[in-house]
């Protein structure tokens, strides 16, 4: 039994001394130094830090920099309104024409320049005086230019050329037959009828000349209504004459009436020659021409014209 006491006694003793001897190993594992940390973040966020606060304040100067700017800006402009102000009384004494040729200076070739109302070119401000509006004699003395280039309808008068008599061999019933048929042919309201007249017309070929030209020159081409009934009667007379025309304006401007009334005179001239000579005719209605014979006579007849 003591034996074994002592071998167990002895292992605890070992023990112990091992126990001793590793205790020391551990504690100093556990007491060892923890490793530093790095400082880069903390530098980073500093850095940062500063060019935030050097961008705000450049940001800052830079916007008292503008508004001294703009403030110093508004000062000038002012001060050059008032020197303006200031230089124009003299100004407009200098120019100022004396009593003796004031009628002379209102007549020049300057004086529209007045009433142009042209912006200041130092404040930008109109000219008050361009607002009003000019008396009656002032747009008297400045007519239109537009309205100057316009012809007077009246400058022609159709009235002036007497109604043509029927073409020789045309009975009274037919003349007074192709009287009505004209008024119809060229009646926007007359429908069918009016294009029965029409037609019949045209089949009267040279007798129903002078019908429609006696038609033809009453019409007032200023009108809307008239002018619809000339176009319709200077196409009656082309389609007679197989194309031929003297062309013909679709407006009721004064330059267009007059160009139509001359149209109606060209066509007056051209039957004035045609009614009395088969040649003159023949080019005016593109008809077959006459024998030789015929244009002897006929030339004989337009020494009169």
């Amino acid at each position: 039994v003591r034996p074994s006491a002592g071998r167990r006694s002895t292992k605890r003793a070992r023990g112990d001394e091992d126990d001793g001897d590793e205790a020391p190993a551990r504690g100093g594992r556990r007491g060892r130094a923890p490793k530093k940390k790095s400082a880069a973040p903390m530098i980073t966020t500093a850095i940062l830090a500063v060019v935030i606060g050097v961008g705000g304040y450049l940001w800052w100067q830079n916007q008292n920099t503008e508004a001294a700017a703009a403030e110093s800006g508004e000062a000038e402009l002012a001060q050059a309104a008032t020197d303006a102000a200031a230089e124009a009384p003299e100004a407009a004494a200098d120019a100022a024409p004396d009593s003796a040729s004031s009628d002379d200076a209102a007549s020049s070739d300057d004086a529209p320049e007045a009433t142009l109302g042209l912006a200041d070119e130092t404040t930008g401000v109109e000219d008050d005086a361009a607002d009003e509006e000019p008396a009656d004699d002032e747009q008297q003395a400045f007519p239109d230019p537009a309205a100057e280039s316009q012809p007077d309808p009246d400058s022609v008068d159709l009235s002036e050329w007497p109604d043509f008599e029927p073409f020789e061999g045309t009975t009274d019933e037919e003349w007074e037959e192709m009287n009505e048929w004209m008024a119809m042919a060229i009646d926007p309201s007359a429908g069918a009828p009016g294009g029965r007249a029409r037609s019949k017309l045209a089949e009267a070929d040279r007798k129903a000349f002078p019908v429609i030209l006696n038609h033809f020159k009453t019409l007032d081409f200023s009108d809307e209504d008239d002018l619809k009934m000339g176009d319709a009667t200077q196409r009656l007379l082309e389609e007679i004459c197989r194309g031929n025309n003297f062309d013909w304006r679709y407006t009721t401007e004064p330059k267009d009436v007059v160009f139509n009334k001359k149209v109606v005179i060209a066509w007056m001239k051209a039957w004035n020659q045609a009614k009395d000579s088969d040649l003159a005719w023949a080019n005016l209605a593109k008809r077959e021409k006459p024998q030789k014979k015929e244009i002897e006579d006929d030339l004989g007849d337009l020494d009169d014209f």
